[in-house]
């Protein structure tokens, strides 16, 4: 289960206390919520209907936990929705909460130019410390997903159905990357099957866990568009990427760029958007803290003075790992080549 913070219930019996609450005759997701706020936590509103809360850990499967709202574990950002999900189904070896996520979203019917930018965004982004979340849809959501896997970063997928299923079936392997690697999560329970109306509700989650939603590709009708709909909601930044003119997939970015959504064409883009900058303050500050070790190493050694290729293969203690680190860290714009085939960080 997820770690107990101080102050906050007990997450089993919280989690067990809220879904016998969803359970009761007559009590809709808001009653429960402002029943769970009136007493302070589920377990506390149950036992004032005279039910006993029972500890939800013994009824889960494998490898699956719950948070529930007003439970330790349970992302905050998700109580800026007036809709926030009362319990939350989650697998995979990531919090729910990180402390800066971007959702990238777009088009299933994406072309092979939007894919590799999501990817290439995504990747960039994971790299330096930011989580990448999106809804494990064909064609942009994948490719953001992936992007993130392949920097060795984090990535959240929020489902539309329960985590018995995996849909699209194209992407079990993204799935199956996302349970060891990275986390699912969804507020429909593991047998609920997909089905059309639940997606705009998982949109909903998606913008909600981020800073920032970025669409990448967007028909007309594009779900995307929802996601997007949803931040604007709870005052969460909308970007997007321009396209090419007449292109069906532009359509909604473009509809997007008008109403005044942030132009990005890069990861650097996304960073100045939210003001986050590009060069880290030092090797050990949040900017760089989801970075591969090897790569904090390498700034470390750099904030200290100029270092050549040698001293930081020496340093990370193998080539291919050194050089993949420089040329993340030089793409990112932290590391540069100095006179003399050396390294340094970039002021």
């Amino acid at each position: 289960m997820e770690t107990v913070r101080s102050g906050r219930p007990d997450s089993g019996l919280e989690t067990g206390a809220a879904l016998a609450l969803c359970e009761l005759p007559g009590l809709g997701p808001a009653t429960v919520r402002r029943l769970i706020d009136e007493h302070g936590s589920a377990s506390a509103a149950l036992e004032a209907r005279g039910v006993r809360a029972r500890d939800a850990r013994a009824e889960l499967p494998a490898h699956v936990r719950l948070v529930s709202y007003g439970s330790a574990g349970y992302p905050e950002r998700l109580c800026r929705l007036h809709d926030p999900p009362i319990v939350l189904w989650a697998r995979g070896p990531l919090p729910l909460d990180a402390p800066r996520s971007v959702a990238i979203v777009g088009t299933r019917e994406a072309t092979a130019g939007g894919r590799s930018l999501a990817h290439r965004i995504s990747s960039e982004l994971a790299a330096s410390g930011v989580r990448i979340v999106s809804g494990v849809a064909r064609g942009i959501d994948a490719a953001a997903h992936r992007g993130a896997l392949d920097a060795g970063g984090e990535t959240v997928g929020v489902l539309g159905s329960g985590l018995n299923y995996e849909y699209p079936r194209v992407n079990r392997s993204l799935y199956s990357d996302l349970r060891s690697r990275g986390a699912l999560v969804t507020e429909f329970r593991p047998t609920e099957r997909p089905r059309p109306h639940q997606f705009p509700r998982r949109n909903r989650i998606v913008a909600a866990l981020c800073d920032a939603v970025l669409v990448v590709q967007a028909g007309a009708g594009s779900g995307a568009r929802i996601t997007a709909a949803h931040a604007a909601d709870i005052g969460v930044d909308v970007l997007a990427c321009p396209g090419q003119i007449g292109l069906p997939a532009s359509v909604g970015c473009h509809d997007l760029l008008r109403d005044g959504a942030g132009i990005v064409t890069c990861a650097a883009d996304v960073m100045e958007a939210l003001s986050w900058g590009r060069s880290p303050p030092d090797a050990g500050g949040p900017f760089v803290e989801g970075m591969g070790g090897e790569a904090r190493a390498i700034l470390g050694r750099l904030a200290e003075g100029q270092a050549t290729l040698d001293q930081l293969i020496e340093l990370v203690g193998d080539t291919g790992t050194t050089l993949s680190s420089l040329g993340r860290l030089e793409a990112l714009g932290f590391v540069r080549t100095a006179p003399g085939a050396r390294f340094e960080t970039v002021a």
